[in-house]
């Protein structure tokens, strides 16, 4: 019924059109009668920006994040693609 979450990323210009970023966040999603601060489920990772085309600011990103850590299990990790941006 519910979803919040938020992010961060710090953006490094490393030449003309490319860029290094580091990015953290936490998110949930919960009934009306279940929200719990402590529910949280983390994330955070590295990834490549190229400025396709800067004035509409079309990017192609490509990261790798790494998420929630439950006991017994593996961590999850992914790789993730992306042309755009949201911002």
């Amino acid at each position: 019924q519910n979803y919040v979450a938020a992010q961060a990323e710090y953006r490094f210009a490393f030449a003309k059109l490319w860029r290094i970023v580091g990015f953290v966040g936490a998110g949930q999603v919960f009934t009306n009668a279940s929200y719990h601060v402590t529910e949280f489920k983390p994330n955070y990772g590295l990834g490549l920006r190229f400025a396709l085309d800067p004035a509409s600011r079309i990017n192609i990103r490509l990261d790798y994040g790494f998420g929630e850590k439950l006991p017994g299990e593996s961590q999850i990790q992914g790789l993730y693609f992306f042309i755009g941006e949201a911002f």
